[in-house]
């Protein structure tokens, strides 16, 4: 359909990037455009729709979501619509449902309140998203004691331990593999034809390869050994003389079986247990 466009971590990051510039020049030009995206298009992308649907999901995400429309305060008010997707799979992954749940008990409580919840104060106002964490942190035991998952952190921060705190800090555990993908068939062929190549594989090499092949490739949890995928996967050997496999590599060459589309990306059905979103 003319003006859809798909955006999620399915696609490698030099096509995430050509989508959002294609977004922008649509909506600069007041051209037609559905963009339809996971939570990566909730932080750090200047986009200004004029009308946003989001699915339901912790309130900060709703509120990101918001920051999307009507961005560049250009209209008067814009409508930002909150929808609850009438599915039967979990929606949610792993830690989002908490926040869920906690948004679901808080908006019902200022409801309760008497309060208008299709008031823009909900996610735009700094006093009400504190009483959202506040409320959240609170029911997860965090809001006035110091948990024992939080002492490596907070230790590395007082003492200044950057690599520490980056180590430990993750909102999600997530244990990934990178995987080469044919969105610019033309940049897949030559680094795939430097890594096989013994006389470019030297350890100042690796760095400036990988630099490159980040923008093209994607990211996905790491799959259980026995998952049909390693079937069609080729680790990358940094070094001529050390063999890697599935295991130990954290980098992969898909053979000529996985395909990449040109709308979702690295989409394979049987493969779907494997996405980061």
């Amino acid at each position: 359909i003319k003006g859809v466009l798909h955006l999620s971590t399915n696609m490698c990051p030099a096509h995430r990037k050509e989508v959002l510039r294609s977004v922008a020049e649509r909506l600069d030009r007041n051209r037609p455009v559905r963009l339809v995206a996971t939570q990566c298009v909730e932080a750090g992308v200047d986009l200004d729709f004029p009308l946003v649907y989001r699915a339901f999901a912790p309130l900060e995400a709703i509120a990101q979501a918001a920051g999307r429309c009507n961005r560049h305060g250009l209209r008067s008010t814009e409508p930002v619509v909150v929808f609850e997707p009438d599915d039967d799979h979990d929606l949610y992954p792993p830690g989002y449902r908490a926040g869920v749940d906690a948004t679901k008990s808080f908006l019902a409580q200022l409801e309760n309140d008497g309060f208008d919840l299709d008031a823009t104060e909900i996610v735009n106002s700094p006093k009400r998203l504190r009483g959202y964490f506040r409320f959240l942190y609170g029911l997860s035991g965090r809001s006035s004691r110091i948990t024992p998952d939080e002492e490596p952190l907070l230790k590395a921060i007082s003492e200044g331990n950057f690599p520490e705190v980056a180590t430990q800090y993750r909102l999600i555990d997530k244990n990934a593999i990178n995987v080469l993908v044919r969105y610019d068939v033309k940049e897949f062929d030559r680094l795939v034809g430097e890594v096989h190549c013994d006389e470019r594989r030297k350890p100042a090499f690796v760095g400036p390869w990988i630099r490159r092949a980040a923008a093209h490739a994607v990211s996905l949890f790491r799959p259980d050994p026995d998952a049909s995928l390693w079937n069609h996967l080729e680790p990358v050997r940094f070094g001529r003389w050390r063999e890697e496999d599935g295991l130990n590599a954290t980098w992969f060459i898909p053979s000529d079986a996985v395909k990449y589309d040109s709308l979702f990306g690295f989409v394979e059905p049987e493969f779907a247990e494997s996405w980061i979103a």
